[in-house]
């Protein structure tokens, strides 16, 4: 790590000394930044006359300067989110003297946005250069929301598997999981999963939908910025500033399944917001809801029958926040949010749902901007209660920590734009034996990384993106560099063509190395069962011994001669004949006129074949598979994704937008979803059939019986490590790296304001395979994308901005059906169509109360949005909402 704290010190020595050279024979550009209708200041807004000036930020009052202007004409810009774009042309600057500019801001419409997450910092929509979606404020304010993903899922390009109410998965272009933190979601740039789970769980976010101000997506690869774990995307939840929301607000809703067989499916909603100006400098706000309902209702059959699921709901959450201002251009901003899931169903790929009750989660942030620089440092904090595995009983502990830093400085030189910064985070999984098992005492992660990006603009229509990252991970061998170039072309002033290449990494999780959890019993009838073991994968990695009769080795519960002690620890041939005695004893309890088996002598493999399959942890049944789709598992690495992509983003005649993005990613040692990784060892039926036919057997008795001796699995092909080979031959569940996976896929979104407030929008998505070989990608499984190759969504919209100002929206989606493998969960998700409504009005003769109503899945169209979840009906809420 020594050559990389060198190279950012370098690069911002450099900078620095750089800058110095500008302070001379300059003038200053002065001024204030107002709103255009009431001319109130506004304050935060990012000011700068083109190449070569610095970016000032707008005081309190709105006043900014920019010194150390060079003499010459300029175009000044202004920024600011929530805000369109604004540019004042021909400014002439003198030496030594200073220009006035006041700047005249409009609310952005949805077509001129202005978001931060792309290149983590302030640029227009269409000038971003990513593919880039946002939920603007007036959207999240006007639909009624259990979670933050109520508000994307006609997002472009994003995934989202419901299973409930609240339970939801989200990943952008594919690689989705039933656990899944594949999608780097951050709220104020803090990170929002689970820490040790590295798991995003919607209701585990403390912050209320009263407080989103906008929620901003970046599809593609973003580590150059953001570090690991972000090859699928960043999706950045910013909520409102107490000095630019003061007032009160209560909300109320609730909702109901208008669905046939589905009467008990209710939510109900309470909700507090307060924000005051304790004056100039200092603000805060409060804000907190309470959630109770019943969801929908799913029986796991792979459930003991005396589970008894509990489908209440309960969600307490809140947060508290301090915003100090002491200076203009300087600001600090310390939180602290809280979240408890009194009741609700969690799914997880390896060991099935888990009953979760009492799970708190809480976030301490503080962070500080001053001009360009930012820092902040944040916790994460999770207690998972008293929350159950259903399928074993058994209960999760976590109370996992996760502690970051951050730090970044922006500098301008000449045409160049730099952003360099630093990260650093821990995480302390705290599981007391359960999730992480033996591994429990060694299982903490450190990873810092350090990174510079550059923006140069070749001309005014032209420029040069370049980015490059390097991060370290102590449970990993070597360091990963992420480097990110890009050209980006502007034909006119709101259309832009971008050729981009991005590489990205995802560090393998907490979950992936350290698991060590027990995953339910298979029982083989009177002798007794297999236990399936959820794994991670240790450094040295898990090897197979191929040194047994030539080949691979396996072990097995099972006694030589039936009545005597078995040698679970031992490595035999896979030669499921050594244990044809236990087999005939499993068929002759479950057929007793099978007692013959007894007076029979064993085969030998010379006779009898034996064939390995694998369990499907969904079915309980068994696929077969050949020694030679046997791997050793490697210890992991980072998943590697080399993305490249071409876009358009254009605003035509200030009513139309378009965008289109074609992309192509060379995914390399991708981390794949928990599958069943020890293939059992079984007699083959049809020579077992050909053994008995030697035997005077009534007609028929042979091929029946060596039906029934076929169906015992008289081994594990077990892997030769201490994790596995005690305390017997566990059929372990556990991860891979699969060596290439090549996907390619496309984006399409537009949107047309037509007129007297009415609009159509639309988008389509594009994957070119939803399934990977076994062949292709070196596992013993094929892997699945589990998510759809096609999706679209078309909407028609109403906005009457009238004294009585009321709005509607109908939206239909298409999602194509999928196969899903990941952990236990297995099948086909089937293609739907839904059609989806919303509706908000302001009552007459006032501006504080608001009625909003949506209705998703209006036509009731019964629906799994993934294996092992409900099917999903119609679904009504509304709520109510007083501001003063």
């Amino acid at each position: 790590m020594s050559s990389l704290k060198r190279g950012v010190i370098l690069c911002a020595c450099l900078l620095t000394s750089g800058a110095s050279l500008l302070g001379a024979q300059a003038g200053t550009i002065t001024g204030k930044v107002t709103e255009k209708a009431s001319g109130a200041p506004i304050a935060r807004a990012q000011v700068d006359a083109g190449p070569g000036t610095a970016i000032a930020t707008s005081g309190d009052d709105g006043s900014y300067t920019i010194a150390n202007v060079t003499a010459g004409t300029y175009t000044v810009t202004a920024r600011k989110v929530g805000r369109a774009l604004n540019r004042t042309p021909g400014v002439v600057v003198r030496a030594g003297a200073p220009t006035t500019v006041d700047v005249a801001m409009i609310t952005a419409t949805e077509l001129d946005q202005v978001v931060v997450t792309a290149s983590r910092a302030p640029e227009k929509v269409v000038d971003a250069p990513a593919s880039v979606s946002v939920v603007p404020p007036e959207v999240v304010a006007a639909r009624p929301a259990l979670t933050s993903t109520d508000h994307i899922r006609a997002q472009p390009g994003i995934d989202i598997s419901s299973g409930g109410l609240l339970q939801a998965n989200v990943v952008a272009r594919g690689f989705n999981n039933i656990f899944s933190g594949a999608l780097m979601t951050l709220t104020d740039n803090r990170f929002a999963s689970v820490p040790s789970l590295a798991v995003n769980v919607p209701y585990l976010v403390p912050i209320t939908n009263e407080d989103i101000e906008r929620i901003e997506i970046v599809l593609g690869p973003g580590a150059a910025l953001y570090g690991p774990n972000t090859a699928n995307g960043v999706m950045n939840i910013i909520t409102k500033s107490p000095f630019e929301s003061p007032g009160a607000s209560i909300t109320a809703g609730g909702g109901i399944a208008a669905s046939s067989g589905s009467s008990d499916v209710n939510i109900a909603r309470t909700a507090l917001r307060y924000a005051s100006r304790v004056n100039d400098k200092v603000a805060f706000k409060l804000s907190g809801e309470y959630t109770t309902g019943k969801d929908w209702r799913f029986i796991d059959p792979a459930e003991p029958p005396a589970t008894k699921r509990d489908f209440a709901l309960r969600r307490y959450a809140g947060e508290a926040r301090l915003d100090v201002r002491p200076t203009p251009g300087t600001e600090w901003v310390t939180s602290y949010g809280r979240v408890t899931a009194g009741s609700a169903i969690e799914l997880t790929g390896s060991s099935g749902a888990g009953q979760v009750k009492d799970w708190t989660y809480q976030s301490f942030q503080t962070r500080l901007r001053s001009g360009r620089l930012f820092a902040q440092a944040f916790g994460n904090f999770s207690d998972a209660g008293e929350t159950v595995l259903l399928r074993t009983n058994s209960p999760i502990i976590d109370k996992s920590r996760l502690f970051a830093a951050q730090i970044q400085h922006g500098i301008t030189i000449g045409r160049v734009d730099a952003l360099y910064g630093a990260d650093y985070q821990k995480i302390d999984p705290r599981t007391a034996g359960t999730i992480n098992g033996r591994n429990e005492d060694n299982d903490n992660v450190v990873e810092l990384g350090g990174y510079i990006h550059t923006v140069t603009r070749l001309t005014d229509r032209l420029q040069f993106l370049a980015a490059a990252r390097l991060d370290h991970n102590d449970r990993v061998e070597g360091s990963v560099f992420s480097p990110r170039v890009a050209l980006v072309f502007k034909p006119q002033i709101d259309q832009t063509l971008r050729l981009t290449f991005n590489r990205a990494f995802s560090n393998p999780s907490n979950f992936n190395l350290f698991l060590d959890l027990p995953s339910g019993n298979i029982p083989f009838g009177p002798l007794g069962s297999y236990r399936a073991v959820a794994l991670g994968v240790p450094k040295e990695g898990f090897h197979f011994r191929r040194d047994c009769g030539g080949g691979l080795c396996m072990r097995t519960p099972f006694a030589a001669v039936p009545g005597t002690a078995a040698t679970p620890s031992q490595f035999l041939e896979a030669d499921a004949t050594l244990r044809w005695r236990s087999a005939a004893e499993v068929v002759i309890a479950q057929v007793p006129t099978a007692a013959f088996l007894r007076t029979l002598p064993a085969p030998t493999k010379a006779t009898v074949g034996s064939v390995l399959k694998v369990l499907d942890l969904t079915t309980k049944g068994f696929t077969t598979v050949s020694a030679g789709d046997v791997h050793d598992i490697e210890g992991l690495m980072p998943s590697v994704v080399n993305a490249f992509e071409a876009g358009y983003k254009g605003v035509l005649g200030g009513k139309m937008q378009i965008s289109v993005d074609l992309w192509h990613e060379k995914r390399r040692n991708f981390v794949g979803p928990s599958l069943v990784e020890t293939p059992n060892v079984f007699l083959d039926s049809a020579s077992t059939a050909r053994y008995l036919g030697n035997f005077p057997l009534p007609p028929g008795t042979a091929q029946v019986v060596a039906g029934g001796l076929a169906k015992v699995p008289l081994g594990t092909i077990s892997p030769d490590h201490p994790l596995t080979n005690t305390p017997g031959p566990d059929i372990i569940v556990t991860y891979r790296n699969y060596g290439k996976l090549d996907v390619t896929g496309a984006d399409f979104a537009g949107e047309l304001l037509l007129d007297r407030g009415y609009s159509v929008a639309g988008n389509y998505s594009w994957v070119n395979k939803d399934v990977f070989s076994k062949t292709e990608v070196g596992g013993i499984s094929d892997v699945t994308l589990n998510a759809p190759a096609n999706k679209a969504m078309a909407a028609l919209r109403y906005n009457n901005n009238t004294p009585q100002p009321y709005g509607w929206e109908l939206r239909g989606r298409y999602v194509a059906g999928f196969p899903v493998a990941s952990g236990v969960y297995n099948g086909t998700v089937e293609t739907y169509t839904l059609l989806d409504a919303n509706f908000a009005v302001r009552f007459p003769g006032s501006n504080d109360v608001t009625l909003s109503v949506s209705a998703q899945n209006l036509l009731d169209k019964k629906h799994q949005e993934f294996v092992g979840v409900p099917s999903l009906g119609r679904f009504i809420m509304t709520q109510l909402r007083y501001s003063f």
